[in-house]
């Protein structure tokens, strides 16, 4: 059970690191456009 916690809370941080990487996305080329 341990290791399927840590699988959900690795999947989670990615989930929200590709989050981060999206809005950088939007926001420099909103400031480019």
């Amino acid at each position: 059970m341990r290791y399927s916690n840590f699988n959900r809370r690795s999947a989670c941080l990615g989930f929200s690191l590709i989050e981060l990487l999206l809005a950088l996305a939007i926001s420099v080329t909103a400031l480019l456009g």
